[in-house]
């Protein structure tokens, strides 16, 4: 579980570039690519008559021309298309083998002299390589696939397919890409199942024994070799005569080599499907069997690239199927893994780095809405506060104003001093000096300390006083004329009031 989630984590931080399946056949070249196991993209372009023939390449540039077009059309930005590729049937050599079941360089060394020796023509002009079968009848040595093709035509098209904006992941024929599709989306009774794979293209006919879900036999004929004439119109009177030649004789291969018969058949056709399973069915008792894929909706001349596509689920790790080409074929897919392995946490640090920037950003706009905030607080607080000292003001001017009010109440209902001192002073010049006058402002009467230069004067003081109409009660008794050593007498002496202030005119305005 843990290796399993480990491996989730890894491919997420280096995700595989998407690969899909390429066939180029003699009339057409067909891409497919699948997402999520059911979603299928298809694309395809017809070639120009006689580009290709027997699977080899004739006209280089019209072949380059219909790949450049079809990577348009699955890759419109223009970026690489990882494909593996599917030759055609005309240019691979399939034979099965048993070796024994050795381990590490041993076992290698065993199935490369096996590849040799089976090799059609010298082993350094081929790419070949293998596939494990499992286990032979005998149960102590291991049964593989062995695969051929010549090196040069692998090249040519490895190259056009470069040049024209592909990269080519691994290279494999129809047989082994139908096997695996019927393997992995075909769903059957039971597993490990022997069956054979009837499946006709516009190149020829194409028979396949499966083997415990693994292919075991590939046998290739095209159409030229089944027709006296090549201009001739396919009919079914061809294929009858086919399978009663040949049919025969890779049934009896097969139950030579394993002591079974094959009983059950798929067919893959766009035509005479039902002739097919009737003739196997009566003439070689195989029974014909439907095939149902039903979340992969493609007809049969898709089916070999389709399963190319399905090889490009596989982690690299995993693949161990066979691949006809130069041991570092991988090495642009592994190269453009790398890329976007690199592109891929170069966003990752350009969006944490934007984050970072959009997270300080935000944090800085938050402390600064919240410094505003208590900025508004502070200020609806002081504008509460000054509020408050404004009504205290407000309430101190209104007693002050109040208390002025009442004061000029006072004022107009008592006598002013004021005056009154000044209309005393007036009367004493000449006759006394004064040194305080006492105002009982309860009874309006007044008490003046003075001193004069001696008796007489100070009684003519009294005098003038009891002239002024506006005192009255002027007392001033002889014991409050009192000698001083130097000469002069203190006196003191009382008087009221005799009218409010403002009806009291000074001796100016008398």
């Amino acid at each position: 579980m843990k290796l399993l989630f480990a491996s989730k984590i890894m491919s997420l931080l280096s995700p595989d570039p998407k690969i899909g399946g390429l066939e180029i056949s003699h009339d057409s070249v067909r891409y497919v690519s699948v997402r999520n196991l059911k979603s299928v993209t298809q694309a395809s372009v017809k070639l120009a008559p006689k580009t290709i023939v027997n699977g080899e390449i004739k006209e280089r540039r019209k072949l380059f021309e219909a790949l450049v077009k079809l990577q348009k059309r699955v890759s419109p930005k223009g970026k690489t298309v990882h494909v593996n590729l599917i030759l055609s049937s005309f240019l691979v050599f399939t034979q099965a083998f048993n070796t024994p079941d050795l381990e590490g360089e041993d076992l290698k060394e065993a199935i490369d002299l096996n590849l040799q020796g089976l090799s059609p023509q010298d082993i350094e002009n081929n790419y070949y390589d293998w596939q494990e079968i499992g286990k032979a009848t005998d149960g102590t040595n291991l049964e593989l696939l062995g695969a051929f093709a010549n090196n040069k035509i692998v090249d040519q098209y490895t190259s056009i397919l470069f040049q024209a904006g592909f990269d080519v992941s691994s290279i494999e024929f129809p047989g082994a890409a139908i096997a695996r599709l019927l393997k992995d989306r075909w769903s059957q009774d039971s597993k490990k199942a022997n069956y054979l794979v009837v499946y006709t293209n516009s190149e020829g006919v194409l028979l396949l024994i499966i083997k415990n879900d693994a292919l075991y036999f590939n046998h290739f004929n095209a159409w030229k070799d089944l027709l006296k004439n090549p201009e001739e119109k396919i009919e079914f009177e061809h294929i009858q005569q086919f399978f009663k030649q040949d049919l025969q004789k890779v049934l009896n291969f097969y139950h030579g080599k394993t002591k079974h018969r094959i009983e059950k058949a798929v067919i893959l056709s766009p035509f005479f499907e039902y002739d097919i399973s009737q003739l196997l069915e009566k003439e070689f008792r195989v029974e014909a069997v439907e095939l149902s894929i039903p979340d992969l909706p493609v007809t049969p001349p898709w089916f070999p690239v389709l399963g190319a596509c399905l090889r490009g689920l596989i982690p690299r790790s995993k693949d161990v199927y066979i691949s006809l080409g130069k041991s570092n074929i991988q090495q642009g897919y592994y190269h453009s893994k790398s890329l976007s392995f690199i592109k891929m946490w170069r966003k990752i640090s350009v969006t944490t780095l934007l984050f970072m920037i959009l997270s300080f950003a935000g944090l800085d706009f938050l402390l600064l809405q919240t410094q505003l905030n208590q900025g508004l607080d502070e200020l609806g607080g002081a504008t509460l506060t000054y509020q408050e000292e404004y009504n205290n003001y407000q309430t101190r001017a209104e007693e002050f104003n109040s208390l002025i009010a009442t004061i000029e109440k006072v004022e107009k209902e008592e006598t002013p001093f004021s005056p009154v001192i000044e209309n005393v002073r007036t009367h004493a010049a000449g006759l006394a000096t004064i040194n305080r006058i006492f105002f009982d402002k309860q009874n309006s009467v007044i008490l003046i300390n003075a001193n004069s230069n001696s008796e007489i004067t100070a009684l003519e003081f009294k005098k003038s006083l009891e002239e002024d109409p506006y005192f009255t009660n002027i007392n001033l008794p002889l014991s409050n004329i009192k000698s001083q050593p130097d000469g002069t007498v203190s006196l003191s002496l009382t008087l009221n009031i005799r009218a409010q202030l403002k009806e009291i005119p000074t001796p100016e305005t008398r």
